[in-house]
């Protein structure tokens, strides 16, 4: 029987040995062999144990970051179809393997009573054992085992060619390939009862028989020798406890290769769901008014998933994957190591900087460490910037699908909810969707164009108990002209109607120093009544008095005069502050004069040079555009850069601060919006994120609640400020 027949076609052949396990007969053959079956055959039991099960909070969180606790995860998360069990030296060079089935994989409470302890049995061929017996210059009566849940063909294919003594198989990676939205698959997937990838959570050192001749007492299943339990040696060898009763052995602990994004409506108990309360209006004594413009959150988007990953979790002190022995590493190298924190935060708030702590080692932490400028599609699933560098937001209704995105409204209504329950209070959670380990070795290398991320796209609504009827004003008026301008603005941001025109037809929204504004005409009025006050000498001339130092002044005018003119009743102009020489042409507002006077071109150098003005002066443009379903408005985005580890320093980032690692749930939440998101078009944005730009800084759009709990789960809330 060869290696492919035996493991996928599986049900037949469980049929016909009436519940013995497969073997992966030909592992640590280096000529092809498909060995001999038929020849003396072992067998070996291993108890493993879920993740989260019976277990204290990891080491990871225990003491120093927003770890609220264990979730056992869901029956699809669980569930146990087949397991790898490999058997290898202290150095990590390959002895066998051997693949046991779901028939023969049991729930085990005698010794665990424990519902997520299970029992499996594997048979080896003799031969695969004899080979390391006879290894004299590596024999150690202890062995490392490794247990794989649910293992891939991947995997399987590399060790049915791994040869005795193999040091490599241990780097073996799973890269993941999606198509459009979809991913599931290999290592994870909800359906036909659940199946998700899980490997050793530590390493698992357990004893075996000092001489081969023991093994003549362990040739049937029914007298297996255990890997996790007490046996009984024969002769004067004694018994060999592998049971949790000596050291740390016992049940090998497994952990799922993959993490999870959980998500509930975080906004406020007074808005309709997704919606925040973001621009009000100021009051005459600077106060703030009235409420003006909601933001209601309508989609959110994985970015930036890692693409590869080792099976095995390695550990090291920067995060790089060189300098690795098992005997004893010079970079704290460590597989199935376990993550160690870098700080405690002490009840006063202040950091404890005086812990050892490393890093999770990435497959391409090579590559980050050097810095990716390009080509992301080579690293990520999802990746944030297309492959020059750019970014376009505009893949959120792409068909390609370049991002995962999910409508928000689904997720909450059709999401399987969770099991978790903090407190009572935190039972609203729904699971989101699965996604691979992402980590950057460093500080400084936690940046947008590596780290994992959610992108939010949110709608702007506008007030209409705000809007005025203007009959009842004097046209011309102060009071008329503040009216009309806040009639426009709401009339422009909430109508859906295709009629109002696209992104260049439509009106155009400025943000500025937390004031908004509709079409630049309000720009320039609100920057010369912000700069321009005059008086009437004697002889009837105007006297003006003009503050060209004042920042929205600077903002629109630069260096030069404004062009404004004032005239009389008559129409008659009395002031003229410049003609055209005397403007700042690299300025905002001549940069827009020249784009208008050219009929508002939607391509080509006089746009690019009207939008590269307005931005450096520091504005965000809003245009119009048209979503799949809600229609026509004014969109913009958020980013939220996942948070593993929060060192509690705002602008600060610490070291794991940003990243992904397996068998963790981060469970995110929206609970405030501070201000307008970064808008469609990259070129509107003075913000717009660079792939080297820092996840973390000062410029704080929302606030993410944020818990994480071992599954792990950890929980972030979300605050854009």
């Amino acid at each position: 029987m060869n290696l492919f027949r035996k493991f996928f076609f599986g049900t037949a052949t469980l049929a016909l040995l009436a519940g013995c396990s497969d073997d992966i007969s030909n592992a640590g053959q280096n000529n092809g062999s498909t060995g001999n079956e038929d020849g003396p055959s072992v067998y070996l039991g291993v108890n493993f144990q879920m993740p989260g099960m019976g277990s204290t909070r990891s080491f990871t969180d225990g003491d120093n970051t927003s770890n609220n606790g264990t979730e056992v995860g869901t029956d699809v998360e669980n569930n146990v179809n087949e397991v790898l069990l490999v058997l290898a030296r202290r150095d990590y060079g390959f002895i066998g393997a051997a693949s046991v089935m779901r028939d023969n994989i049991y729930k085990h409470q005698a010794q665990q009573p424990n519902a997520g302890s299970y029992h499996a049995t594997a048979k080896f061929n003799k031969t695969e054992l004899s080979q390391y017996y006879s290894d004299a210059a590596n024999f150690n009566k202890e062995i490392c085992v490794f247990v794989i849940v649910n293992p891939t063909g991947g995997m399987v294919d590399r060790l049915a060619t791994a040869a005795y003594g193999d040091t490599e198989w241990i780097n073996t990676p799973w890269t993941v390939s999606v198509e459009g939205n979809q991913t599931e698959g290999a290592i994870w997937s909800s359906t036909n009862g659940g199946n998700f990838l899980m490997t050793n959570s530590q390493i698992a050192v357990r004893e075996i028989p000092q001489q081969m001749s023991a093994w003549d007492s362990y040739t049937s299943e029914d007298k297996c020798f255990n890997l996790s339990e007490i046996n009984g040696v024969a002769g004067a060898l004694g018994t060999i406890d592998n049971s949790a009763a000596n050291a740390s052995r016992g049940p090998v602990k497994v952990e799922r290769a993959t993490a999870r994004f959980d998500f509930r409506d975080g906004s406020p108990a007074n808005t309709d769901a997704n919606t925040y309360p973001v621009v009000y209006i100021q009051n005459p004594d600077g106060s703030q008014g009235a409420k003006l413009i909601d933001i209601k959150l309508n989609k959110m988007a994985l970015v930036n998933m890692g693409k590869t990953f080792y099976y095995l979790k390695r550990v090291s002190n920067n995060g790089l994957n060189d300098g690795w022995n098992a005997a004893g590493s010079t970079n704290g190298w460590a597989l199935c190591g376990a993550e160690k924190p870098w700080y405690t935060l002490q009840t006063d708030g202040s950091l404890d900087q005086n812990r050892p702590g490393n890093y999770i080692v990435d497959y391409f932490a090579q590559q980050k460490n050097a810095g990716i400028s390009e080509n992301f599609s080579t690293y990520f699933n999802y990746a944030f910037f297309d492959n020059d560098g750019t970014l376009n937001n505009g893949n959120f209704n792409t068909a390609d699908q370049r991002w995962y995105v999910s409508e928000i409204s689904d997720v909450l209504s059709n999401g399987n909810p969770d099991n978790w329950d903090n407190n009572g209070n935190k039972g609203t959670y729904k699971v989101w969707r699965y996604l691979t380990e992402n980590v950057a070795p460093g500080i400084e290398n936690q940046v947008n164009g590596i780290s994992t991320a959610v992108v939010f796209k949110g709608k702007m609504l506008a007030s209409n108990d705000l809007k005025t009827d203007l009959t009842n004003l004097t046209e011309g008026t102060a009071e008329y002209r503040n009216a009309k301008y806040l009639n426009d603005l709401i009339n422009a941001v909430n109508s859906k109607d295709a009629s109002l025109g696209d992104s260049y037809k439509a009106p155009i929204l400025y943000s500025y120093a937390g004031s908004l504004y509709c079409t630049w005409q309000n720009v320039y009025d609100a920057a010369v009544s912000a700069s321009f006050s005059y008086t009437t000498g004697p002889d009837g001339k105007i006297i003006p008095d003009w503050n060209r130092t004042n920042s929205l002044y600077k903002a629109v005018f630069g260096n030069g005069l404004t062009g404004y003119k004032l005239v009389d009743s008559d129409g008659k102009v009395i002031y003229n502050d410049g003609d055209e020489k005397d403007l700042d042409q690299n300025s905002a507002n001549y940069c827009w004069q020249m784009w208008n006077q050219a009929n508002k071109p939607n391509n080509g150098e006089i746009l690019a040079k009207y939008k590269k003005a307005v931005t450096d002066a520091g504005f965000t443009i809003y245009q119009r555009s048209e979503d799949n379903r809600e229609g026509w408005g004014y969109y913009c985005y958020y980013y939220y850069w996942n948070r593993h580890n929060d060192n509690g320093k705002n602008g600060i980032m610490g070291p794991m601060e940003f990243a992904v690692v397996r068998n963790n749930v981060y469970k995110l939440a929206v609970t405030h919006i501070a201000r307008l998101g970064h808008p469609r078009i990259s070129q509107n944005d003075p913000d717009s994120p660079k792939p080297d730009t820092p996840d973390e800084s000062s410029d704080i759009y929302f606030t993410v609640d944020a818990e994480v709990v071992p599954w792990t789960v950890r929980v972030n809330d979300i605050v854009f400020e």
